[in-house]
């Protein structure tokens, strides 16, 4: 499986350079305003198009076909597509830290990690689209789920945008929303960890018995 997640990391290799020079970009940017959440915020995106990108050099390539040819698990390949989706965050929340780190020292910040959690969240966001994405992906392929796959990250948005709505037009919101909403806040960081942990596993194994009955 490691070498399934090295070729997938190899593949994304050729984005390097275009990544090195948006990151620069969006990093001065951040340095001139004096805010990180600029670069955090453009960060997130490139991590959702970088784990999309690997789905479709593989299509592109029809690796699948190939990689069944040899003594390949097909749990193997769908497994390392997880991996690889969380070796990605996790590189991209670490680069975000040098960098907030290294603005908040800038700016004489009280706080080093001021505005790093808005990195955890968009991390830990991407992580649950992702769990929705991939079978779909599997499924369809990343062509055919384009869609799906634009509906599912924009859906966010729309949540926040009804919610504003919500507040602005002085809606009653229903009592046990509220309590609920207090319960989460306060147990938020378990309940989040769970959460993914838990969608994550059943993405997982709804991939894997999508790509057990895939014919290539």
């Amino acid at each position: 499986m490691a070498g399934l997640i090295i070729k997938d990391l190899i593949n994304l290799k050729r984005y390097g350079k275009i990544l090195g020079v948006l990151i620069a970009i969006y990093a001065i940017m951040s340095f001139i305003n004096k805010d990180v959440s600029m670069f955090n915020g453009f960060f997130t995106v490139v991590l959702a198009m970088i784990t999309i990108s690997s789905y479709s050099f593989d299509e592109a390539a029809k690796w699948d076909s190939y990689a069944l040819s040899m003594p390949v698990d097909r749990k193997d390949i769908v497994r390392g597509k997880y991996c690889l989706l969380l070796i990605i965050t996790l590189i991209g929340l670490g680069i975000s830290l040098l960098f907030t780190v290294s603005i908040n020292l800038y700016t004489g910040s009280n706080s080093l990690l001021k505005d790093f959690e808005f990195s955890i969240i968009g991390g830990l966001g991407l992580l649950f689209l992702y769990s929705i994405i991939i079978p779909f992906i599997t499924r369809f392929g990343v062509e055919k789920a384009r869609i799906i796959i634009i509906i599912v990250l924009m859906l966010p948005m729309a949540i926040g945008y009804l919610i504003k709505n919500s507040f602005n037009n002085e809606i009653i919101i229903p009592e046990i929303i509220l309590e609920i909403s207090e319960l989460f806040l306060q147990y938020k960081s378990i309940i989040v960890s769970i959460g993914i942990v838990l969608a994550l596993s059943i993405s997982y194994n709804i991939s894997v018995k999508i790509y057990q009955k895939k014919q290539f």
